[in-house]
């Protein structure tokens, strides 16, 4: 029985790798048999989905009804307030999002909601992957509403030259240094114009997370970071 990697219950729920709410976002009308939208994963050819259930558009079953329910629906909500936000505002390289417009006088509450909703994202493609990583700290910052201390997020321009139409999960980007140490595990998400990068270090000495932010040094503001992403490591890849 396949365990969930956040409380240890049976784990009987799929987690979609793009939020349905972001895909309906992204998408004009309502996909169907005959207006299918196109998936495409782990290297294969797009193929047709007529629905936003698809299993297709989910991970496995590696978190159980409750973790991806009741326990992260608060995370969920926050990441649609600000997706919402950032799909109808244009920001250049550089700007500042200032998060009282989107939050109101929550703001602090809510970034904390938004960094686990990546957390939750972020743990999925791991268990899925079959990439070696312990999710226990990543795990108990969910279940507490606590900010991970190895999460940090970017918000940028996609400049991805697709349509804004166009979501996108991708695979983890891992970096070891010369030891065999792990440096960082990367993924990023993307919704049409806007993706956030999702970075797990436990180890940032040599990093260059300057754009990057966490729920505790953020002010009320959010820069908006660019799309180059060298750290300088020679990367390795999961699927």
């Amino acid at each position: 029985m396949t365990k969930c990697w956040i409380c240890n219950a049976q784990a009987n729920s799929g987690e979609h790798r793009i939020k349905k709410s972001d895909l309906k976002l992204s998408m004009s009308g309502k996909p169907s048999q005959t207006s299918p939208i196109y998936h495409r994963s782990n290297g294969e050819n797009k193929r047709p989905i007529g629905s936003l259930k698809a299993e297709a558009l989910k991970f496995n079953k590696s978190i159980c009804a409750n973790c991806n329910g009741s326990l992260s629906q608060p995370y969920d909500y926050s990441w649609d307030i600000l997706s919402t936000y950032l799909s109808t505002a244009s920001f250049n390289t550089g700007e500042e999002l200032e998060l009282n417009k989107v939050f109101g006088n929550d703001s602090d509450a809510n970034l904390i909601n938004v960094h686990l909703f990546f957390a939750k994202i972020f743990g999925c493609a791991v268990s899925e992957s079959g990439f070696s990583l312990d999710l226990e700290i990543l795990a108990e910052c969910i279940k507490t509403n606590m900010y991970c201390p190895h999460l940090y997020l970017k918000i940028r321009n996609s400049e991805n030259g697709k349509t804004d139409s166009y979501c996108a999960l991708s695979d983890i980007q891992v970096s070891r240094d010369e030891s065999g140490k792990l440096q960082y595990a990367h993924i990023y998400y993307t919704v049409g114009k806007y993706t956030v990068d999702i970075v797990y270090s436990d180890n940032i000495v040599d990093l260059d997370l300057v754009e990057f932010f966490q729920p505790n040094n953020t002010s009320q503001k959010i820069i908006i970071g660019g799309a180059e992403y060298t750290q300088g490591y020679q990367p390795e890849y999961t699927s």
